[in-house]
């Protein structure tokens, strides 16, 4: 059962993981500023995944994201290239698509975008991250959550390295935050539990 609770948040309860995959979550984030979308009411929002490479990270943030949020959102796998999105959509990703102008194009309809950081840096990933590639992602509309790994000789100042499982788990943690919407065994959203850097 979810209930309604202060600020929009919805409460975890004994069967909010049946209950997150349910199409009632569906409804609930189409009703969220974050995920509405007044031109098409009827869709699941679009949650971008990006990643190159291999597509490891776009990989482990679909899977956590799937189990989650179950189908409740459409996630779009956006790669660097063809490997990538081969991998991403292996993950069950709903569409996907390659290179620097599919990933322009399709960012306008997405709702969050959600990949390691690297994706916002121009040359990036042996050079797959066109400087095209990552301004499309930094000026993109919607809310970037990035993962802080990196593999470019770049120093985050700050950060404390943790196992990519955990800082997966902490970003689709923040998705839902953005969306207002507790994860299983999470707290609701309070208004002020998001990170920005």
């Amino acid at each position: 059962m979810i209930s309604n609770a202060t600020k929009g948040a919805i409460l975890p309860t004994p069967d909010l993981e049946k209950t997150v995959k349910d199409r009632t979550v569906a409804r609930v984030l189409n009703n969220m500023p974050i995920f509405n979308d007044p031109g098409d009411p009827g869709r699941r929002p679009v949650v971008a995944v990006i990643d190159g490479q291999g597509g490891g990270f776009g990989v482990a943030i679909i899977r956590e994201i799937r189990a989650v949020f179950g189908d409740a959102l459409d996630i779009w796998a956006l790669g660097a290239n063809a490997t990538a999105t081969e991998a991403m959509m292996k993950a069950k990703a709903n569409r996907g698509a390659s290179g620097e102008n599919a990933v322009r194009v399709s960012l306008g309809r997405a709702q969050a975008v959600l990949g390691p950081i690297a994706i916002t840096w121009a040359n990036a990933m042996m050079g797959e991250i066109s400087p095209g590639l990552a301004e499309a992602v930094t000026s993109a509309r919607a809310p970037k959550i990035l993962i802080p790994l990196s593999q470019e000789g770049v120093v985050l100042a700050g950060f404390t390295g943790q196992p990519l499982p955990h800082l997966v788990a902490e970003a689709v943690r923040q998705l839902a935050l953005l969306a207002r919407v507790a994860p299983a065994g999470g707290a609701a959203y309070s208004g002020t539990e998001q990170t920005h850097v």
